[in-house]
């Protein structure tokens, strides 16, 4: 294994793991209240940057995959975000018969 192969895999699960507490908490308590959606935007245009810069000068298929996997939780996060502030505790669904 290279450096840079372990460096991109150190990378990945430091970033994934630092916000995997906030992915539970929001499962969890389905609030949004504690969360900044412009910090998660710009979580998500940096590392939708990294994935361009990765793919442009890389071509690696497992660091374009780490990096899109990093892109896709922080996008989640800010779905969810926008989700729960929007309709907090979950949106009720009716279902008519």
């Amino acid at each position: 294994m290279s450096m840079d192969r372990a460096l991109l895999i150190i990378y990945t699960i430091g970033s994934i793991a630092s916000f995997l507490p906030q992915i539970i908490k929001l499962i969890r308590t389905k609030s949004a209240d504690d969360f900044s959606l412009l910090a998660w935007v710009l979580f998500v245009v940096t590392s939708g940057t990294w994935c361009l810069y990765v793919w442009l000068y890389t071509q690696d298929a497992g660091a374009i995959f780490m990096s899109l996997l990093d892109a896709a939780l922080n996008i989640t996060v800010l779905i969810q975000s926008i989700y729960y502030q929007k309709y907090p505790g979950g949106r009720k669904h009716n279902i008519r018969g």
